[in-house]
């Protein structure tokens, strides 16, 4: 089993890629906290440590959700798979990818290229102004919401608001 591999997220404020190296027994004896450097103390960290159980602990930011998400994952899946993904509970977005360096590269800009689809689809169709149920309007909203605090769209949330 391979006992290092390459760790990556998006900052949920405002969509870089966060990349960092996820070694099995660095993490044995500290915890990893990984941030965005361009958000500072306003985006939220990820954090993984190790339990006694050895089993890998995370606490993902997410890009919908208020609050992280709290996984416990044991290390021989993580560390023995080519790209091992963690999702949102409540959305099914893609977090995290735990994997080789060339495995976590093509997921990121997988990754990227879904959100913004996402979010010129919700675009999309908020524009044709169709009757829209009240759940389809907040979802296709909070995707275009999405979509323009990434910087995925080229425009601001003031219009998306208005």
């Amino acid at each position: 089993m391979n006992t290092e591999r390459i760790i990556a997220y998006r900052c949920p404020v405002c969509g870089t890629a966060i990349v960092g190296d996820l070694n099995l027994f660095v993490l044995g004896g500290q915890e990893l906290k990984l941030s965005c450097k361009e958000c500072g103390e306003e985006a939220p960290a990820l954090t993984a440590t190790l339990t006694k159980e050895n089993k890998l602990a995370l606490a993902l930011p997410c890009l919908t959700c208020p609050n992280p998400h709290r996984f416990t994952v044991e290390t021989q899946v993580v560390f023995s798979r080519d790209l091992f993904v963690l999702q949102c509970p409540m959305t099914a977005l893609d977090l995290c990818f735990i994997g080789t360096e060339e495995k976590v590269e093509e997921a990121l800009e997988e990754n990227r290229q879904s959100l913004q689809d996402r979010s010129s689809r919700a675009l999309g169709t908020l524009r044709s102004a169709r009757l829209l149920k009240q759940d389809e309007f907040w979802k296709l909203w909070s995707d275009l919401r999405l979509g323009v605090a990434l910087g995925l769209l080229s425009l601001s949330l003031e219009q998306v608001d208005a």
